[in-house]
C-alpha cells in the first residue's frame, strides 16, 4: 500500500476466471482484524480456511460467502490464492529468505 498525501492507497489485482474478471482489493487493517477475530477459535487457533473465505468476500465488492460457495472450484481456488498472495507475499518470502539462510530478519513474524 502506498500513500498518496493522507490518502492510503490500496492494492487491486485483477483475475481473469471463467469469463468473468474479478478485482480484489487489499483490506483494510480493521477489515483484517475483523476476519482474524471470527476465524480464531477459542483456544486461540486461526481457521485459515475460513480466514481466506473471509478475507475473500470482503476483498470482492458485493461477493457473498453464497456467491463464494457457488462458484466453481478451479475459480474459487484461483481467487483464494490472489488473496492470499496479496495480504501475505512479503511474509512468504521473510519465511522463504530465513529457510534458506536459516537467518532470522529483526522485526521479522507476527510480533516485531
Amino acid at each position: 500500500m502506498a500513500a498518496r498525501g493522507n490518502d492510503p492507497v490500496f492494492e487491486t489485482v485483477e483475475v481473469e476466471a471463467g469469463g468473468t474478471t474479478y478485482t480484489l482489493r487489499e483490506l483494510t487493517a480493521g477489515e483484517y482484524d475483523e476476519c482474524l477475530t471470527l476465524a480464531t477459535a477459542e483456544d486461540g487457533n486461526v481457521d485459515m480456511v475460513l480466514m481466506v473465505k473471509l478475507m475473500l468476500t470482503k476483498s470482492i465488492d458485493g461477493l457473498s460467502d453464497q456467491q463464494l460457495m457457488n462458484l466453481p472450484y478451479k475459480i474459487s481456488r484461483a481467487l483464494k490464492r490472489e488473496v492470499s498472495r496479496l495480504h501475505w507475499a512479503e511474509d512468504q518470502e521473510e519465511v522463504k529468505d530465513e529457510a534458506e539462510t536459516g537467518i532470522e530478519e529483526e522485526g521479522a513474524g507476527p510480533n516485531p
